[in-house]
């Protein structure tokens, strides 16, 4: 526990990358707390706010902070750690509870998704393994109300993924194999299922209502084509290789860490044969399989569930638990071969984690993390400071040392600044993001106005940047210049290779049609789920 608390929670409060998204998730939380409206992209608004209000409440505590958010996800993992440890124990194999903890403990996906604001899988992560063990264990202790409470605990998990639906149908085929049939001819389990369905429907018919909104997508067509392509993902995101490759540049050739795949298949082999008893009774194959199965098959409606490596990774929160679980029952059957394709697998994964915190830590490239230094670069093409002052904090710096202690306003037009928002908490001086409301007339002090250089956006250089970034940080260049009688650039941020980050302007004696000005346009919240 102690390792994997220092894993998840060591730096936690460093402010992301202006590379990084996890901004969205935590300015609802935030937007919650001050009793403001939130509204989520229109593709979307089947997630439910439960997520955001989660966070909302941990700001209430501790202060409208990225470590208030990123901890709601950071704890639930820890909670979910220790909960299997006991439940094998309370199963008769304290094993395969170490074994399960170990591997959850290390795992470069259980370690940097629950690190995250960005998207709320690694809280789900945590109820999927949590939920579905108890149920399991419920069901072979003879426990019909620990088998209900863990039904209603795993429905939870459809608010933040429609993917969710995995550790469901694993509950229920479980339920009705006939040693464990027992268990619908008790009230609790009934209730249980009806209170699931009242929550979990709405979100399951809006998500198919957006699926049936999208644009057609071809995966089913072209499953075969792309089928390859899936299990590389899965394989190598379950051996740990998909997660570092997606946070650092540490990882191996994608080409070269398909041999990945073999070992992988060895230790699900040991794990689902042999004479022994299984602890969990053939439930972590279930898992495990409808996992495989059916990731694909939700996501094809409206994602592209066959994206490239640092993308679709995110998703194995469908799969991990069932991995996790079968190695804890590899580890049970105590036999040497298994246990040392246990043991490797564990050290595995702890190497893999390593290397991925060594790149935080020692910040070796230009690629080397989300976090490092308060604001590092974590996927290829990234942009990276050439100071290890956090890029928020320097924009905030300049703009009060400009503002001489006086009002001012900071005007800005992509998601990426939304943790400027965080970092200018206290100082008096609003962010606004134009696409989203009016350029506000103030009634004195300057504007500042940050930009992208032409060549320099977000998410990489032309044309890597999707065509709205672009277009909104020109348009904001191009209202600047029309709406100000005086613009001056105040300070120029570079990279690590003296090519330019960031533009910071000034601008004042605003022309009197500013306080006419409209937003750009309508722009909702950049999708904050999958």
């Amino acid at each position: 526990m102690v390792v994997a608390a220092v894993l998840r929670l060591y730096g936690l409060s460093w402010l992301p990358s202006p590379s990084g998204d996890e901004g969205n998730w935590t300015l609802y939380g935030l937007r919650i707390l001050q009793h403001q409206p939130v509204a989520l992209a229109p593709e979307a608004s089947f997630v439910s706010l439960l997520y955001a209000r989660l966070i909302a409440l941990s700001m209430a505590v501790l202060g409208p902070t990225f470590l208030a958010a990123r901890l709601v996800g950071a704890l639930a993992v820890l909670t979910a750690i220790a909960v299997s440890y006991f439940v094998f124990g309370w199963l008769g194999s304290w094993r395969a509870g170490l074994t399960a903890a170990a591997a959850l403990a290390v795992h470069p996906w259980a370690v940097f998704y629950a690190r995250v604001a960005s998207v709320p899988y690694g809280l789900a992560f945590a109820i999927l393994t949590v939920g579905p063990l108890l149920f399991a264990a419920g069901l072979l202790a003879h426990r019909g109300l620990v088998a209900a409470a863990a039904l209603v605990l795993t429905s939870v998990a459809i608010h933040f993924s429609p993917l969710a639906l995995v550790g469901a149908a694993a509950c229920g085929l479980f339920s009705v194999l006939p040693p464990h049939r027992w268990i619908w001819r008790r009230g609790a389990m009934w209730g249980a299922v009806a209170i699931s369905a009242a929550h979990t429907i709405p979100v399951v018919l809006g998500a198919a209502r957006v699926a049936q909104a999208a644009p057609d997508l071809p995966q089913l067509e072209s499953f075969p084509v792309h089928l390859g392509g899936y299990v590389h993902m899965m394989g190598t995101g379950l051996m740990g290789e998909a997660t570092v490759r997606h946070f650092t540049n540490a990882a191996m050739e994608p080409q070269l860490a398909t041999v990945l795949i073999v070992p992988l298949v060895v230790l699900v082999g040991l794990a689902a044969t042999g004479p022994e008893r299984p602890v969990l009774g053939r439930f972590a194959e279930i898992y495990f399989a409808l996992g495989v199965v059916l990731a694909p098959l939700i996501l094809a409606p409206g994602r592209n569930w066959f994206l490239p490596a640092n993308h679709m990774d995110r998703y194995l929160f469908a799969l991990l638990p069932g991995f996790v679980l079968l190695v804890a029952e590899a580890a049970a059957r105590d036999r040497a071969l298994r246990t040392a394709m246990v043991a490797l697998t564990v050290a595995w994964l702890a190497l893999a984690s390593g290397r991925a915190a060594w790149c935080f830590l020692a910040g070796s490239g230009v690629d080397h993390g989300e976090w490092i230094f308060d604001g590092g670069g974590g996927y290829r093409g990234w942009l990276v400071s050439d100071a290890p002052r956090p890029t928020m904090v320097r924009i905030r710096d300049v703009v009060r040392r400009e503002a001489g202690g006086g009002p001012a306003t900071i005007l800005v037009a992509d998601r990426a600044f939304i943790p400027l928002v965080f970092t200018m908490e206290g100082t008096g001086i609003p962010v606004y993001d134009v696409r989203r409301t009016e350029v506000p007339p103030r009634p004195a002090g300057p504007y500042f106005v940050i930009l992208w250089p032409d060549e320099v956006l977000s998410v990489g250089d032309p044309p890597t940047a999707p065509p709205k970034y672009v277009a909104s940080n020109r348009k904001l260049r191009e209202r600047m210049g029309r709406l100000f009688h005086t613009v001056r650039l105040v300070e120029r941020l570079r990279q690590r290779d003296g090519r330019p980050l960031l533009e910071i302007w000034r601008a004042e004696d605003p022309r009197p049609r500013l306080r006419l000005e409209p937003p750009e346009e309508h722009a909702p919240d950049e999708e904050p789920a999958g």
